[in-house]
């Protein structure tokens, strides 16, 4: 799946309805900036109607998206050949 970076959304059909990827890169910082897209968007309607959230560059966005139960899961590069993941602050293990 692409980055959304320039378009900050895109949505996709699943098992449970939709899986909304947003891309929130463009609006770090930005706590007015973030707040009015959030709300532009949509996005807290989207999720209290049952979509799945992946954001990326979420961090500031997390208490602003309504407090719903939330996954962080975290990439690194750790060395030239190794990547790993930690889910909910927990080392998920290398990958690559």
């Amino acid at each position: 799946i692409p980055s959304p970076t320039f378009t900050l959304v895109h949505e996709y059909p699943c098992a449970i309805g939709s899986l909304l990827h947003v891309d929130l890169y463009r609006l770090r910082g930005e706590d007015a900036a973030l707040a009015l897209e959030l709300s532009r968007l949509g996005l807290v309607e989207r999720r209290l109607e049952g979509a799945l959230l992946v954001v990326e560059w979420g961090e500031e966005a997390e208490s602003a998206l309504g407090g719903h139960p939330a996954l962080t899961v975290a990439l690194a590069i750790a060395g030239e050949h190794e990547r790993v993941a930690w889910i909910g602050g927990h080392r998920a293990g290398d990958i690559l």
